[in-house]
């Protein structure tokens, strides 16, 4: 998983910029599947969208946990 990658890269003293780079893949992530849940709110897709502000919340609160 992404936030695996941060995890790894950041034990291995990865320079700045590469955890930049990936903070910044894992919002974009979050951001896509805020998205697509809107997406499934506009065909009343529920538990679809359920899921994707699952995922969306998990990359979050991954992050949250994650950095320093």
């Amino acid at each position: 998983s992404a936030l695996g990658q941060y995890r790894a890269n950041n034990a291995y003293g990865a320079a700045s910029g590469d955890r930049l780079q990936l903070v910044m893949h894992l919002l974009d992530g979050a951001l896509d599947r805020i998205a697509a849940a809107r997406g499934h709110m506009e065909r009343r897709e529920v538990a679809a969208k359920g899921e994707a502000i699952g995922k969306a919340i998990g990359i979050v609160d991954g992050l949250r946990t994650a950095l320093d």
